[in-house]
């Protein structure tokens, strides 16, 4: 069945002699008018350049046409050339080049795509072949060599203009019933497919004859004669426009969601089930003052405080494995720097459809200045301002845990209540500045004395008061233990000061002191008497170590 067959194609002829400085056009075919709508006159005077006509996308046909170098005599090609109207004409092309004595000499003929004789196959009669045309959902076409349609489904009607039935396609090519713009893309993908590529696929936009834009999933494939070569091609576009609008809907959503992400006061941040950070928010880097890139390469353990490692790991595998849903805790993060800042963490799982759990998000809130507010407080509250030891209220703390140690344990316990040698003549004759000072060294000399779990408070004024546990099961050996502890401290507090006192605009003094303390030492094992009670045993016993002639150490009754 011949379609679209006319008396003779409109065609016409180019002589172009072709040297190294600029191609030379020799002759042109009246032909050229009908099928360009440009004179012979245009082109032979230099008004009109033919490669200036092609269109952009095929100027690497063009060049290897114009090109003085002879690689292949003859041969076949298609190109895009603007017509004198504006409009694109898909042109089959034969070239021929010979060397003459004037140069290489280039033979064009040029053929207008649609008016050349095409031949569908039986199977495009056939019924089931109309009835798909008639009825399928997708866009469905076929095209020759020349990209011109050779076949379509109804469904491309309402893409085509001017068309009502498929067939009004048939003969067409893309540029004569789509917009310019667009047929350049299908263009590009059908050149694909001639150049040998076996599936040609791009998401493209559509618009329908109303002007309503859309989107297609077009996939171009060739078509073969029975030697294997490429003779036309067939397409299947498949209508993706809900999908595209609800990706876009999706990606707006998205970039909502990324915004209110990246502004928010908080850390926002997602890991995989190893705490390997995997998203976070802007917040991170500035507090962490890691690098995005730097950060990524880290995992949540990177940016914990080791004392705070044992309780987050805990708890986070807690979460992956599924015991428990979130949890929420307050931690410090560690910054590049080294310092850190405390965080309150509030972390859940993430879980794909079939409900596995697949990453872990945490939301973190800085309450470092809330966390400073409330050491404050608690300084106030259980430490001496000017010694920054213990005060009464936590020594009572202290030396309750202390007596419920000694209770478990079955041990000793030892509490040495120290008293200030005649501290009331440095302050009458130097001040209370200088008496200050005298306190802070002897609160320093104190802590030097005793071991890190002990307690040194401060009871009041130039009253002192240290607890030592853990002194053993036997009493003897108890008693003799406390009695070195207290050697030790009346040794450091009878040693000479030297105390430094800063006047404003005056040059800093020095005063030398020489002291010495008297101690109540009382024992405890934690079945006997109230903290209270104890406090009190070893106060009499200080004051008799007074009353016996000072810096001396007094064991109090148990």
């Amino acid at each position: 069945m011949v379609l679209g067959e006319k008396d003779s194609p409109l065609e016409c002829e180019f002589r172009i002699i072709l040297t190294a400085e600029a191609p030379i056009l020799s002759f042109v075919s009246a032909g050229v008018q009908a099928l360009l709508g440009y004179s012979e006159e245009d082109f032979l005077s230099g008004k009109i350049a033919l490669q200036k006509l092609i269109h952009a996308h095929d100027q690497d046909i063009s060049e290897i046409l114009l090109s003085p170098v002879v690689t292949d005599r003859d041969g076949d090609f298609n190109i895009r050339i603007r017509q004198a109207n504006g409009r694109i004409r898909c042109i089959k092309g034969h070239y021929r080049k010979e060397i003459t004595s004037e140069g290489v000499v280039l033979d064009l003929l040029l053929q207008d795509a649609k008016s050349l004789r095409r031949t569908m196959t039986d199977a495009a009669t056939m019924l089931n072949f109309e009835a798909m045309m008639e009825n399928t959902d997708d866009y469905i076409y076929f095209k020759d060599r020349n990209h011109v349609f050779t076949g379509a489904s109804q469904t491309l009607v309402s893409l085509c203009h001017p068309s009502e039935h498929w067939t009004d396609l048939i003969g067409q090519t893309s540029y004569d019933v789509f917009p310019e713009e667009y047929a350049d893309i299908y263009y590009k993908l059908e050149r694909q497919v001639f150049a040998g590529i076996p599936v040609a696929s791009e998401i493209q936009e559509t618009i329908t004859k109303s002007g309503k834009k859309g989107w297609v999933d077009n996939r171009k494939y060739p078509i073969r004669d029975k030697s294997g070569k490429v003779i036309g091609l067939f397409g299947i576009a498949r209508d993706i426009t809900e999908r595209k609008e609800a990706e876009e809907h999706l990606r707006e959503s998205e970039e909502k969601l990324r915004a209110i992400f990246e502004m928010a006061d908080v850390g926002i941040a997602i890991t995989d089930k190893n705490g390997q950070f995997f998203m976070f928010n802007t917040w991170w880097s500035h507090h962490l003052g890691y690098k995005r890139e730097e950060l990524m390469a880290l995992k949540n353990v990177d940016v914990t405080h080791l004392g705070d490692l044992a309780e987050t790991n805990a708890r986070f595998f807690d979460l992956v494995e599924g015991r428990i849903e979130r949890y929420r805790l307050e931690k410090r993060f560690v910054k590049k720097d080294g310092s850190f800042f405390w965080g309150d963490l509030s972390v859940s799982a993430i879980k794909d459809e079939n409900h596995r759990i697949t990453h872990v998000i945490g939301m973190v809130v800085d309450v470092t200045r809330r966390k400073q507010v409330e050491e404050q407080v608690r300084q106030m509250a259980f430490f001496d301002p000017m010694t920054q030891l213990p005060n009464r209220r936590l020594l009572n703390d202290r030396l309750g845990m202390a007596k419920a140690l000694s209770k478990r344990k079955s041990c000793f316990g030892a509490v040495l209540f120290i008293d200030i040698d005649n501290f009331k003549s440095l302050n009458d004759m130097h001040g209370h500045g200088v008496g200050d000072l005298l306190l802070i060294e002897v609160a320093n000399r104190l802590k030097k004395c005793v071991r890190d779990v002990d307690t040194v408070a401060r009871f009041g004024g130039d009253e002192f008061v240290v607890v030592i546990g853990e002194l053993g099961a036997d009493e003897i050996e108890a008693r003799r233990h406390a009695t070195i502890v207290a050697e030790r401290v009346g040794g450091s507090l009878s040693a000479t000061y030297r105390l430094m006192a800063r006047q404003e605009g005056k040059a800093d003094s020095f005063t030398e002191h020489h002291s010495s303390a008297s101690i109540g030492v009382v024992l405890f094992d934690g079945h006997d008497a109230s903290q209270d009670e104890i406090i009190k045993w070893a106060d009499e016993a200080m004051y008799q170590a007074k009353r016996e002639g000072r810096n001396r150490i007094q064991f109090g009754r148990h």
